[in-house]
C-alpha cells in the first residue's frame, strides 16, 4: 500500500533527521495499520515507539492515541480491572484532546464492558466501574506507565502462537469495524483531495499548482480539515485522516 511506503519512508527520514516528535505521529499511523492487518508484533512495535516519544515530549494527543491502541493491542491479555482502568484513562485522554481511534479499541467487548459501567449488577461490576473511575484521575505519567507495562504484557503473550492466533482474529474483527466507522467522512472531496497532496510532502504552493487553485485557498481547507479533525499540524492532519480511513 502506497500510505504505508510513504509513511515508513517518513518514519526513517524523520527519525535521521532527529525529529522523532514528528516521526511518532507516522508510528502511530503504521501502528493502527498493523493492527488491521492483525500484524500484532508490528503494531506493538510501532504503538510503543509512539508512547515513549509521548512521554519525552509530554505531548497529550500522542499518549490518548498510544493509550487507546494499547488497550486494543493488549485487551486479551490483560485483567478486566485494568482493562477497566486503561478504557477510563483513554476516554478521559480523548475527551481532552480529541484524538480519536479508528473504530472502538476491543470491539463489541469494549461496548459490552461499557454497559456494565452504566448499569453495575453485581460486586465484580461495581469493582469495574471504581476501576474505569480511577483511571480518568490518572496523571500523565501513571497512563504512560501503565499502558508501557500493558504493551510489554501484551508482546510477552503474542509470542505465543495460539494467543497470538486469538488476537489476530479479534484485530481483524476490530479493523472491519473500524473501516465501517471510516466510511463516514467529516471532509469535502475538495478538503481530501488537498491533504492526501499535502501527504505526499507537497507544499501549500505545490498544491495549489497541481489543483489549479490559489495557495490561500488550500491554507483554507486545510484550516478547515485542522478544525474538524481537531488537529494543529499538518502531520496530525494526515495521520489522524488515515486512521480514520478518510484518505
Amino acid at each position: 500500500m502506497a500510505a504505508v511506503a510513504h509513511y515508513t519512508d517518513g518514519v526513517r527520514e524523520l527519525e535521521t533527521a532527529g525529529d522523532a516528535h514528528q516521526a511518532a505521529y507516522y508510528h502511530g499511523f503504521l501502528g493502527v495499520n498493523a493492527w488491521k492487518l492483525g500484524d500484532l508484533h508490528r503494531a506493538v512495535a510501532h504503538v510503543r515507539a509512539g508512547l515513549r516519544t509521548s512521554i519525552d515530549f509530554q505531548d497529550r494527543w500522542l499518549l490518548s492515541m498510544a493509550a487507546q491502541a494499547t488497550l486494543a493491542l493488549g485487551w486479551a491479555h490483560t485483567q478486566a480491572h485494568m482493562r477497566a482502568r486503561l478504557l477510563g484513562a483513554a476516554d478521559a485522554l480523548t475527551q481532552t484532546t480529541g484524538a480519536a481511534f479508528p473504530g472502538e479499541p476491543g470491539g463489541h467487548e469494549v461496548v459490552a464492558l461499557r454497559e456494565r459501567l452504566v448499569q453495575p449488577g453485581d460486586r465484580e461490576d461495581l469493582g469495574l466501574a471504581a476501576a474505569y473511575r480511577d483511571g480518568r484521575t490518572l496523571s500523565f505519567d501513571a497512563v504512560a506507565t501503565m499502558s508501557l507495562r500493558l504493551l510489554e504484557e501484551a508482546a510477552q503473550s503474542l509470542s505465543r502462537p495460539e494467543l497470538s492466533e486469538k488476537a489476530g482474529q479479534r484485530a481483524t474483527h476490530a479493523g472491519e469495524q473500524a473501516a465501517a466507522h471510516a466510511s463516514e467522512t467529516p471532509l469535502t472531496a475538495r478538503e481530501v483531495e488537498v491533504l492526501r497532496l499535502v501527504a505526499q510532502g507537497l507544499s501549500s504552493k505545490l498544491v495549489a499548482r497541481e489543483l489549479s487553485i490559489a495557495p490561500g485557498t488550500v491554507n483554507y481547507h486545510l484550516a478547515r480539515v485542522f478544525n474538524k479533525l481537531g488537529v494543529d499540524t499538518r502531520a496530525q492532519a494526515v495521520a489522524v485522516a488515515t486512521q480514520r480511513g478518510l484518505l
